[in-house]
């Protein structure tokens, strides 16, 4: 590894002393992993390290090398900055394990996988790997690694299916940013950005891309040639600003922003109706300075709004070329795949605000204890959930003190509602807020077609506390506050998702990252998943009971 930009990762853990390195440089002094008793990456200086908890706690270190600083995080968890900071950028040259490096300090140690990227991976891409080793070596604890986030970048090859990109479906917009329209790529008709995109300057031959040829790659590098941008200068325009009219709230879409860079060191915030969904994006390093490939930053939403707008920024970001560039950009319309309320409740009681009525496949109490009942849902505790993972950093068993009332099922949901998990939305030394720090979810054993109720119950959260709701990959509820609507320990709050699931599997994810509030700590209390019996099967019971009626009315008539 002689030059940037790349990833690394490895998984190891001591097992005696001396406490020395695992993966070093043999030509310069560069480690990632272990070191001196701690997990670390240095590369000709610390971007990171921490104590590594003595003998026998294994550990994922992924090393980020962007060709303007280093990133590093561990158990998926950015600690950059961590007794170092980002501005590194050593290389190691060739690679030495446990010893024979420049700086020898061999380790009794285990080093179960190493494995190198030529690129700098997406945190998508880097949460797919550490899950990976996470499952394949039993890992446990908490950890920031998350695919099912709504907002997701990685690298593309093409235009065919395949090659990560989506042009399969009913498209709002396909626009090529400074170029000509009238290209077609799968379903998508391109377009020119007329009245859509503001910029300071156009470029109509920006890159060379090579994708291959098909006709589906040759039309896509044509539209890829141009380019739209911003210098990050304080002069005149600073952003680049993409507004969409025409949104039809409550229908789900899927955004594709598509960048293809001659340079390794580009990087910049991306900005959604005002929430910052990245807050730095090296779109030039998750390309690699390859023109076979580029980057895609995919945004899936249900719209609350007519009007969507993309702002990309390198303000906020140090080091490199700060200069925002898009190539171009597909908004697709994917239908109406769920419905999402929310409203309060008082107590367990019928007409309390609460449905405990029907056929629960889940009913899950988070944090507490089970065995417990209200209505038709008997509730379990999330520890004991089978087919249920859930990922969160904390848990308070007494978070609350919630007084719904004096029936029994108002005594059961008070018990529910006084335990919870959560997760603090941090920064890291660097000043960067942590990205994956979010309540998890996975509810496996759904039957596709089938239509089920999600309930999410919250309690008091007190005031300033807000996160995203995100569920199967698609944001839901932007900037959700409980307080907003009234919660305390007297009255709930419940997030209501109607939908017919695609898949056996149903995520949830409480995400602070993307938000503006000042605890942006996301928090769940308890939850229910009923599966809806077909229309057809109520009237098929009904019928049955009228014809059941009659035959014993006219078996008593004589």
């Amino acid at each position: 590894l002689s030059a940037r930009p790349y990833t690394v990762c490895i998984v190891d853990q001591y097992y005696g002393t001396p406490y020395g390195r695992t993966l070093q440089g043999r030509d310069a002094n560069w480690l990632v992993g272990k070191w001196g008793g701690n997990n670390g990456f240095f590369a000709n200086g610390w971007v990171a390290y921490t104590s590594a908890g003595g003998n026998n706690v294994p550990a994922i270190s992924d090393a980020q090398a962007y060709a303007y600083g280093s990133g590093y995080s561990l158990n998926g968890i950015d600690i950059t900055g961590t007794n170092g900071s980002a501005a590194p950028t050593g290389n190691p040259g060739k690679l030495a394990l446990n010893a024979s490096g420049l700086y020898n300090e061999p380790s009794k140690s285990d080093v179960a996988e190493v494995i190198l990227f030529n690129r700098a991976l997406s945190f998508h891409e880097r949460s797919q790997v550490g899950l990976y080793l996470r499952e394949k070596y039993g890992l446990t604890g908490y950890t920031a690694y998350n695919t099912h986030l709504a907002t997701k970048e990685w690298v593309f090859s093409g235009a065919d299916p395949g090659e990560g990109l989506d042009f399969q479906g009913r498209f709002v917009y396909a626009v090529n940013v400074g170029g000509s329209g009238g290209i077609q790529v799968g379903d998508a008709l391109f377009t020119t950005d007329t009245g859509l995109i503001s910029a300071e300057y156009q470029i109509s031959s920006f890159t060379s891309p090579n994708y291959g040829t098909s006709t589906n790659d040759q039309n896509l590098a044509s539209v890829m040639r141009s380019i739209r941008w911003t210098a990050t200068d304080g002069v005149g325009i600073e952003d680049v600003t993409i507004t969409l009219p025409g949104l039809e709230i409550g229908r789900t879409y899927k955004l594709q922003l598509l960048i293809g860079d001659n340079w390794t060191s580009r990087h910049f915030a991306v900005d959604i109706n005002g929430s910052r969904v990245v807050a730095d994006l090296p779109s030039a390093g998750i390309q690699g300075g390859l023109t076979t490939q580029g980057t895609v930053l995919v945004h899936q939403f249900v719209a609350d709004r007519n009007t969507m707008t993309i702002v990309l920024n390198g303000q906020p970001v140090s080091g490199g070329d700060r200069n925002p560039m898009i190539n171009a950009f597909t908004l697709e319309d994917l239908g109406i795949t769920g419905r999402t309320t929310v409203s309060t409740f008082t107590g367990g009681d019928p007409g309390e605000g609460l449905d405990f009525q029907g056929a629960f496949v889940y009913a899950v109490n988070i944090g507490g204890p089970g065995g417990l009942q209200i209505g038709d849902a008997r509730f379990t505790a999330d520890t004991a959930t089978p087919g249920l993972k859930i990922n969160a950093e904390n848990l308070a068993p007494n978070w609350s003190t919630p007084n719904y009332g004096s029936s029994p099922n108002d005594d059961v949901l008070e018990t529910l509602m006084q335990s919870a998990r959560w997760t603090q939305t941090s920064t890291n030394p660097a000043g960067a807020r942590i990205r994956g720090e979010t309540v998890s979810l996975e509810l496996t054993g759904l039957t596709p077609g089938q239509e089920y109720v999600l309930q999410l119950l919250f309690g008091n959260t007190g005031t300033g506390r807000g996160f995203d709701v995100v569920i199967n990959d698609t944001l839901v509820l932007d900037n959700f506050s409980p307080a907003d609507y009234g919660a305390s320990d007297s009255v709930g709050v419940v997030v209501t998702h109607r939908f017919t699931a695609a898949s056996s599997l149903l995520s949830i994810v409480l995400d602070g990252y993307p938000t503006n509030f000042g605890t942006p700590d996301p928090v769940l209390f308890a939850l229910t998943l009923e599966a809806v019996p077909e229309p057809g099967s109520f009237v098929l019971l009904l019928l049955g009971a009228l014809g059941l009626a009659g035959f014993i009315w006219r078996k008593g008539k004589k």
